[in-house]
């Protein structure tokens, strides 16, 4: 036992002189230039080192040089690669046998630039490196580290593209035959973002084969996920599961530098599904999307390129409409801006049992919503709503400033005091009423929106009434020659057609028609919804269509009281 142990003390000993003879037995230049060969195959360009360089012997035999360099082909001559200093951990036994062998390289404080070159690829050979995994090179490779890193991707000028700082993160792919993982953070636009990468055999991939890859990002407002398999055949492949969740869809879209509105709109959001990624064609099916508290299941798929396009179809249980009205309520007056056109279009076709607005209450609904790069169309193939039906389209205008609005609409069979309760209007009018609605309008925020309201309501209605206004107190005060009446009580009618005209805060109307039971009406009149006067002129003819009789009634109101006065109906 004696004799082990001291047998076991010499071999520690020796090794201990071995090793710190290192610095003497093998050049500091030498472990130098192991480095250099290293970085210049990794990055297939030429390194450099332009300061000092130590050895050290503890914990591990490494080597660490200053002022790290690597040329590159940005065409505006900036290096590919900058660095305070790398550090290079050599494997010992190679090393007493007189090769140098690099187990694994940290690189502290490096400056990546990546420029895109006219033909649209960026400016690094390290493809040199992948072709000869490709073709069936087998090597040893190692584990790099680094730490305080930036990471720049610029346009053909020079211009910034993309800025990553606070790089921190380790790869490892010990040979072109093993695994691969990567993990590590950096920031972007001030958000601190996790990642992590896991490849099973990637040189697999490189060689025309399949690998397992899995793939997470995750910030303070959202984070996504994949796992599946990735291919390189003709285009590059992905065919997995995918997930997307964020804490704020309005806070994320910030973070792309776009403005989403107020609160409470575009709150907490994800997405899921099945995901087949070929070339430029991305495909989700299998998909999940919750928004605002409104899910759907469908498929999307998303054409890249010059014209990036989307189309899908989602099929909600309930859609609420509620948290976008909150948001107008909330901020009525905020300005309309139109969002970036980062896509060619959007063709999405929409449909749900329920939809929910507030009091609103209405569906079946079957819709599509179509985008181009100067407008968004919402098209209302058919709602059910107040026992009848809704289609038609609106249309947001964004090729000027200010934005534009259009509304086309076909209401039939609706109850119209139904329908007035549901959208939280006054109950002025009951009856079935067929109408079609046809506004126009621009601003640059709602309420000039409203204000600048251009266009026609033509209405039909049966047997219905009319509150706020008695025909037969307006009748008994013109045959009085003239009087005043208070604006309240009903009139029944058998029917009721009306064309609206809008402009701005005026509703007007022409020839409308009034028939009751006692008397036919034809009324022309307006009423200022800003200062809540009106005027209305009518021919009232007594139901037996004795025109000799009739008469012309002339009604003014305040909004609490109606003036009457009148004269034949031949003057």
């Amino acid at each position: 036992m004696k004799r082990l142990a001291t047998a076991a003390f010499v071999v520690i000993v020796l090794g201990a002189v071995v090793v710190s003879a290192i610095p003497f037995l093998i050049s500091v230049e030498t472990l130098t230039r192991g480095v250099v060969v290293m970085v210049s195959s990794l990055t297939q360009h030429p390194a450099t080192f332009s300061g000092d360089s130590e050895i050290s012997v503890y914990p591990d035999v490494s080597v660490t040089a200053t002022g790290l360099n690597v040329d590159g082909d940005n065409p505006d001559g900036a290096p590919l690669l900058t660095a305070r200093s790398a550090t290079a951990t050599i494997r010992l036994w190679p090393l007493l046998l007189g090769r140098t062998e690099i187990r694994d390289v940290h690189i502290q404080a490096p400056h990546l630039i990546l420029q895109r070159q006219p033909d649209g690829a960026f400016s690094t050979r390290v493809a040199g490196l992948f072709a000869r995994i490709a073709q069936g090179e087998d090597f040893e490779l190692g584990d790099l580290s680094i730490d305080s890193g930036v990471i720049e991707l610029r346009d053909e000028t020079g211009g910034r593209e993309l800025r990553l700082t606070g790089v921190v993160g380790a790869v490892s792919w010990r040979s072109t035959d093993a695994d691969a993982d990567a993990s590590g953070s950096f920031r972007w636009r001030g958000e601190p973002l996790d990642f992590r990468v896991a490849m099973n055999r990637p040189a697999n991939l490189l060689r025309g084969g399949t690998t397992d890859l899995r793939f997470s990002l995750e910030s303070t407002v959202a984070r996504t996920s994949f796992t599946g398999t990735a291919a390189l055949l003709d285009a590059h492949q992905l065919e997995g599961n995918v997930t997307a969740s964020s804490t704020s869809l309005r806070d994320l879209v910030a973070l792309f530098g776009y403005a989403a509105g107020p609160e409470p709109a575009l709150g907490p959001a994800a997405l899921s599904g099945d995901v087949n990624w070929v070339g430029g064609e991305i495909a989700l099916d299998n998909a999940l999307v919750e928004l605002d508290g409104n899910a759907a299941e469908g498929a999307l798929t998303v054409t890249l390129g010059d014209e990036p396009f989307i189309r899908g179809t989602f099929a909600f249980d309930r859609l609420d409409l509620g948290p976008y009205l909150a948001t107008f309520a909330s901020t009525p007056s905020i300005a309309i801006t139109a969002p970036p056109a980062l896509i060619a279009g959007v063709d999405m076709r929409l449909s749900a049992a329920d939809v929910v607005a507030g009091d609103f209450r209405g569906g079946p609904l079957a819709a599509a919503i179509s985008t181009s790069r100067d407008t968004t169309t919402l098209t209302i193939g058919d709602l059910s709503l107040a026992g009848g039906s809704v289609s038609g389209t609106l249309t947001a205008i964004r090729d000027g400033d200010p934005i534009g609005a259009e509304v086309d609409l076909t209401l039939s069979g609706v109850d119209a005091q139904a329908l007035l309760a549901d959208t939280a209007a006054p109950a002025i009018l009951e009856g079935q009423a067929n109408a079609s609605v046809s506004l126009k309008s621009a601003g640059e925020d709602w309420p000039e929106l409203a204000a600048a309201l251009d266009g026609a309501v033509n209405i039909a209605v049966a047997e219905g009434r009319i509150h706020g206004f008695d025909g037969e107190a307006v009748r008994a005060a013109a045959e009085a020659g003239g009087g005043t009446v208070s604006a309240d009580g009903a009139t029944d009618f058998k029917e009721l057609v009306l064309a609206l005209r809008l402009g701005g805060s005026v509703i007007s109307w022409d020839d409308a028609l009034l028939i009751t039971d006692g008397y036919d009406a034809v009324v022309d009149g307006f009423v200022d919804l800003a200062s809540g006067t009106s005027s209305a002129q009518a021919v009232i003819t007594p139901g037996d269509g004795d025109e000799t009789a009739a008469e012309r009634v002339t009604v003014t109101g305040d909004g609490t009281t109606l003036q009457v006065s009148t004269a034949p109906a031949a003057e």
